[in-house]
């Protein structure tokens, strides 16, 4: 043993292995049990850690030898409870997600039963309210929509409901379904007071776009930044609610009621002042205006967007969110490799607090700067392996969130590969991923559908493939992604670059043309005054 200030600790994990071998079975209950009940009297958190899972140890040897539930148990259910409860704490502020679900899921083995709720309110919420958010973050989804409708059955209050609604929302937009977070989104906003139309048409959009613009219009840019600072719950929860929701309804659908929503927290923002959310209702709706050739309000917008970033401090896991406003720089007449220590910071964030949706909004454009800024494909490929462990280590349930990096690392491993048969190497296929699984079936994400097939275009340009890689160029053209976005300017000069090189072998126009139309998209883009 070593001394340790006041205390003692083993000086290696398997002496302290060796030394449990060396206890009785009859004794193990009676040493976790007075082990646990020892750490209860230290004040600091670590000890409350210690004390659940000596008891909860002590528990289960009595369960597993005599079949029934020891005493000490049943007659302290709620105090061992508030144990639980609190080590669930600790673990979650350590970033260990699923040790807290575990020590919250115990929490309620101590107080179940049909008088749960009733002998047990305050306690029984906190838990059940806990468990919710960490099932989320782990990725256990059915997990969560289970103890959030419990929440939402058993809240006493409006502000508690909205707090089950806000998760709703999270946990839909996690799996990018659109009408869950649609009808989440409204059921939610109709608590806090903000009405949305049933079902919005070009003419609610027209109306609520005509308002907006005259906002914004109106007042300069130093004008906005210099808005009061709004501490309003309600319309704090509003606006972050509704970009959650319109990055899946119109980052992902294009749908009106996403694009609607955009308009939405921007029309909050104006009329209630900046909050930490700002920064991301402003880039989406100036990439709405970029859609209906708005340019210059677009690039106005998105600038607004920068500064705000940096204005406002990234504390919580809605003001992580914001991270992704970055590559909207890519609009703008500046080089992106100025904001990579932002990014990064709001990416470290977003893991530190489980925010997946944060890590989401992220990863793409975080992906893609690094990449099309030059950097080294041996650092990029470390990074983004790094990403993909810390992704692993917030759960068992991941499958859809490393959906969304492991396109990204695949590609980078094959430019690396030194296979002499470049073929194989125009493949997304290897340990991380297999290509079919991501270009079939119904719940593929467009997203990831898109970069995986953007990445064999690459892939194939690079060693020479150019007739396969025209073909996939063919099967993007003229989809979402291919125009007015972070993937359009590469995207157009690698299909401009594709159909001339065709051109120079086979000496038909019908490739010229196309890489004139290409090269007219990219100088639409303003690709030539863009240092990026």
């Amino acid at each position: 043993l070593q001394k340790k200030k006041r205390k003692y600790q083993f000086s290696h994990d398997k002496i302290q292995a060796s030394f449990r071998n060396l206890i009785r079975e009859s004794e193990e209950e009676m040493l976790h049990l007075k082990i646990g009940r020892k750490f209860i009297s230290q004040p600091d958190e670590a000890s409350k850690y210690q004390t659940a899972i000596h008891l909860n140890k002590a528990s289960l040897i009595h369960l597993e030898r005599n079949g029934k539930v020891p005493i000490y148990v049943t007659e302290n259910g709620s105090e061992l409870a508030k144990i639980n409860l609190d080590a669930a704490k600790y673990c979650k502020g350590r970033s260990a997600f699923s040790a807290s679900v575990d020590f919250l899921q115990k929490s309620l083995e101590y107080i179940d039963g049909e008088e749960k709720w009733l002998k047990h309110f305050g306690l029984s919420f906190e838990i059940m309210e806990m468990l919710a958010k960490m099932e989320l973050i782990v990725g256990n989804l059915d997990a969560c929509k289970t103890a959030n409708q419990e929440i939402l059955l058993q809240a006493p209050s409006t502000e508690m409901k909205i707090k089950a609604l806000v998760l709703e929302v999270e946990m839909y937009s996690i799996s990018n379904d659109f009408l869950g977070v649609t009808a989440a989104t409204k059921k939610l906003l109709k608590h806090i007071g903000v009405n949305l139309p049933r079902r919005v048409t070009i003419i609610n959009l027209f109306h609520k776009l005509r308002k907006v613009r005259t906002l914004i219009d109106r007042k300069k840019d130093e004008e906005i930044l210099l808005l009061q600072r709004t501490n309003d719950s309600k319309v704090l929860t509003a606006i972050r609610v509704v970009m959650l929701a319109c990055w899946v309804c119109y980052g992902v659908q294009k749908h009106f009621f996403g694009i609607y929503l955009t308009l939405v927290a921007a029309e909050l923002t104006m009329e209630h002042g900046i909050s930490q959310y700002s920064s991301i209702a402003f880039y989406m709706y100036g990439i709405a205006e970029i859609l209906y050739g708005n340019r210059e309000r677009g690039h106005r917008l998105g600038a607004l967007s920068i500064k705000l970033h940096s204005y406002i401090e990234c504390k919580d896991s809605g003001c992580a969110m914001i991270g992704g406003t970055i590559f909207h720089s890519t609009y703008l007449k500046e080089n992106v490799r100025k904001y990579f220590g932002l990014h990064w910071k709001a990416l470290n964030n977003a893991f530190k607090v489980g925010d997946l949706n944060a890590v989401t909004i992220c990863l793409f454009p975080f992906f893609n700067t690094m990449l099309w800024s030059g950097d080294n494909l041996a650092h990029l490929e470390r990074i983004m392996l790094d990403l993909h462990g810390r992704i692993c280590d917030l759960g068992h349930n991941q499958e859809e969130n490393l959906k969304r990096i492991n396109p990204m690392i695949q590609f980078v491993l094959n430019m690396q590969n030194e296979e002499e048969d470049w073929e194989i190497l125009t493949k997304m296929n290897g340990t991380i991923m297999t290509e079919e699984n991501y270009l079939s079936g119904s719940k593929i994400e467009i997203g990831v559908y898109w970069i995986t097939v953007f990445s064999k275009i690459v892939l194939y340009f690079t060693f020479g493939f150019y007739g396969e890689a025209e073909k996939l160029v063919r099967k993007l053209s003229g989809t979402s992604f291919t125009h007015k976005t972070y993937f359009s300017l590469p995207y157009n000069y690698y299909a401009a670059m594709i159909s001339y090189r065709l051109y120079e072998s086979k000496k038909s126009k019908r490739y010229l043309r196309n890489a004139r139309k290409f090269k007219k998209f990219l100088v639409n883009e303003d690709s030539l005054g863009n240092p990026n």
